[in-house]
């Protein structure tokens, strides 16, 4: 599940971030989890939509930089994969200055 969330998000960041844009992958060790960042200096995210992300009931999907479309459920069931693990999915953004996405994993695992 884990794995399918790593994909989830790097891929969603290579959508979104133009050709000629910079796409980092990182982690932060801490005592009970490892936390992996997946950060883009693609088209970020809106307000409003950073509101209805994760939640069932609003379509948040946009087509990326190529046009490529999406569902919209790839976050959601990433969210809810993680939960079960016993970690987090979260993010931060602005709209045009790109996205950070954490996946906050168990150091059990």
């Amino acid at each position: 599940m884990i794995d399918t969330v790593f994909r989830n998000v790097v891929t969603n960041a290579l959508k979104f971030t133009p050709k000629g844009g910079v796409v980092h992958i990182g982690y932060i060790l801490e005592e009970e989890y490892i936390i992996i960042f997946v950060a883009d200096s693609g088209v970020g995210i809106s307000e409003e939509r950073q509101k209805k992300m994760f939640r069932l009931g609003y379509r948040v999907s946009r087509d990326g930089t190529d046009g490529e479309s999406g569902s919209g459920l790839g976050l959601i069931l990433s969210k809810e994969f993680m939960l079960k693990n016993g970690g987090d999915l979260y993010f931060e953004s602005n709209e045009k200055n790109g996205s950070k996405f954490y996946l906050k994993i168990p150091r059990l695992l």
